[in-house]
């Protein structure tokens, strides 16, 4: 019988949960699992941090950012619900004290070590897009030649990732850390704010288009 994408992917943060390929593990009480529909998503987010909810509850987004990205989406009339988000890393970058202690970016080598699982979860959801907000998030998509947010934000690029047999392909839109959006003075919200939301707005319109365009190829190819 085959697998079905539901057990892919709880056997896939199980493998994870044990993993000890980089010293985070060290820091790790449970495994930190990604969130959102998984089932056919458009559009998978990575974002570049974990924060404390996130620790203390076993999944990303359960603070400040998923505040953000609600209400970025909301602005563009999108459910938060209709899409996946994953992190660069599955395990704390230190040890937490306080609910209020902030969660280091994860360092280069700790997101190469990741990296495999996050590939693995966007090869089994095979988005039509996918979206890396902050520096973190770009490094885990784009591991060999990884642009500056600084300078690429609004910007897509090829991702590559392995499958069954050939390579999955899928374009990687740049934008800004959901964190830093978040924590902006009040004066540079405004524009920041502006531009990640016409990134985003920019990937799920293309990521419509190729849901489209394969859909009307599978029309065509029908007997």
């Amino acid at each position: 019988m085959p697998t079905s994408l539901r057990e892919n992917l709880l056997n896939l943060w199980d493998r994870y949960a044990q993993c000890e390929a980089c010293q985070l593990h060290r820091y790790r009480r449970i495994a930190i699992r990604s969130v959102g529909n998984n089932v056919g998503p458009l559009v998978v987010f990575i974002v570049d941090r974990l924060e404390p909810q996130d620790l203390y509850r076993g999944q990303i987004l359960q603070g400040d950012q998923q505040n953000v990205l609600e209400v970025l989406l909301s602005f563009l009339k999108r459910d938060y619900r209709d899409y996946y988000y994953v992190s660069p890393v599955a395990c704390p970058t230190r040890w937490l004290h306080t609910i209020d202690d902030l969660v280091p970016l994860p360092k280069v080598p700790e997101v190469k070590s990741c990296s495999s699982r996050v590939l693995s979860e966007i090869g089994y959801l095979q988005p039509h897009v996918v979206v890396a907000c902050g520096q973190s998030a770009v490094k885990c998509a784009l591991p060999q030649k990884t642009p500056q947010v600084i300078m690429s934000a609004g910007s897509m690029f090829p991702m590559s990732v392995p499958g069954h047999h050939v390579p999955y392909h899928v374009p990687v839109m740049v934008t800004n850390s959901l964190h830093t959006l978040g924590r902006l003075p009040e004066s540079e919200q405004a524009e920041l704010w502006h531009e990640t939301c016409q990134h985003i707005d920019s990937a799920i319109g293309v990521a419509e288009q190729l849901h489209q365009l394969q859909g009307e190829s599978h029309v065509r190819s029908d007997p």
